[in-house]
């Protein structure tokens, strides 16, 4: 399912093609953050699309708030799993 995921993910955040090596390890955090949701996986690409893919702090940022809303968020329960 992950695999599943990654492809979704990368189809709308890189308009079809691969994940840039340097962002792996970023884009798997994100996915597992995303619970395997749909809606959050669409959601979070649709913010990392419009982000630098050279520039991997601005990737991690973007992680690091997700992380930070999904665990302050009590209505987000399912997502903590």
């Amino acid at each position: 399912m992950l695999t599943t995921r990654r492809r979704d993910i990368a189809r709308k955040t890189f308009q079809g093609n691969s994940c840039p090596p340097h962002l792996e390890e970023v884009c798997r955090k994100i996915l597992k953050l995303c619970g395997g949701l749909p809606l959050a996986i669409v959601a979070i690409s649709g913010v990392l699309a419009t982000k630098e893919r050279s520039n991997i702090e601005e990737w991690q940022i973007v992680c690091r708030s997700f992380g930070s809303e999904i665990r302050g968020n009590d209505k987000l329960e399912n997502m903590k799993k």
